[in-house]
């Protein structure tokens, strides 16, 4: 989760907002895996993350404000900075508030889907489609190009709807990942490079994961260099420095023994210290 989260902030800060509400569906899909009664720093600081990133999209025009809207992420801040407070909210609270925000994000990313479905923009003003989400779980589309239908339908059946539509284009995550490792443990190192290579071009939130196999498939071929590079930006895209640690200074180690001058040793040696 806290990995997708940082991938959503880099697509915020690029204003990539469709991939942000996407990101985010993507990343809470876990948060019924996290134990409430060990809410860490970086898991709170993902959630808060999410929370101001949403609540900034969400001021968007394609998406209606209506009482559902504005309370969900109005109790979500409320549970969130009272539980910075020593003598204030609860986990009780916090979780609470989870369910009515996974719900908004929920429609959110199923609005975000329907524009990318009809080639639309997010940011687009006047939009040509707006919706409105609701408690009971349904999301209202309102069309304004005097051609299509307004719509209404339960946030789930839509989701359904346009994960079949999209499913003949994209294999799911999970099957990229598997058959990566299962290549790499067969030593099969060049077709499991380009499967990574196809993986990022399908699911942009698996890049952090493909560079990270990348740079182990790099180290097994002694191409150490490359290694390298494929470390760092697995670091960059938010893969935890312990998954990365030990191939990133080994490879380091060769390329610091290799090097042919002062400075490309100095290079490795301070990369090496710094990075990883």
């Amino acid at each position: 989760m806290i990995n997708i989260v940082s991938q959503a902030v880099a697509a915020f800060k690029r204003q990539d907002y469709s991939e942000v509400v996407l990101l985010l569906d993507h990343a809470f899909a876990y948060i019924k895996g996290i134990d409430y009664t060990e809410v860490d720093e970086s898991i709170f600081n993902a959630l808060y993350d999410a929370f101001e990133m949403l609540s900034l999209v969400g001021e968007l025009a394609v998406f209606e404000k209506n009482t559902f809207f504005n309370e969900s992420l109005a109790n979500f801040k409320a549970a969130l900075e009272a539980f910075t407070k020593p003598k204030g909210g609860t986990l009780g609270q916090l979780k609470e508030a989870i369910p009515d925000f996974l719900l908004l994000l929920n429609g959110m990313a199923v609005g975000v889907n329907y524009l990318q479905y009809q080639k639309l923009k997010i940011e687009d003003f006047p939009p040509t489609v707006s919706f409105e989400i609701t408690a009971s779980g349904q999301i209202r589309l309102y069309a304004w190009d005097g051609e299509s239908p307004n719509k209404i339908a339960t946030i789930e059946s839509l989701k359904a709807e346009f994960e079949a539509l999209f499913e003949k284009e994209k294999q799911s995550e999970d099957y990229f990942l598997e058959l990566a490792d299962k290549l790499y443990n067969e030593r099969a190192y060049q077709d499991c490079l380009q499967l990574l290579e196809d993986a990022m071009l399908q699911h942009e939130t698996l890049k952090g994961e493909c560079f990270l196999r990348k740079g182990l498939v790099f180290f097994q071929l002694k191409q150490y260099a490359e290694a390298v590079d494929a470390l760092m930006k697995a670091k960059v895209l938010g893969i935890q420095k312990h998954r990365i640690s030990a191939q990133g200074k080994e490879a380091c180690r060769f390329l610091i023994r290799t090097a042919e001058t002062r400075e490309e040793r100095n290079q490795w040696t301070k990369l090496s210290t710094d990075f990883f």
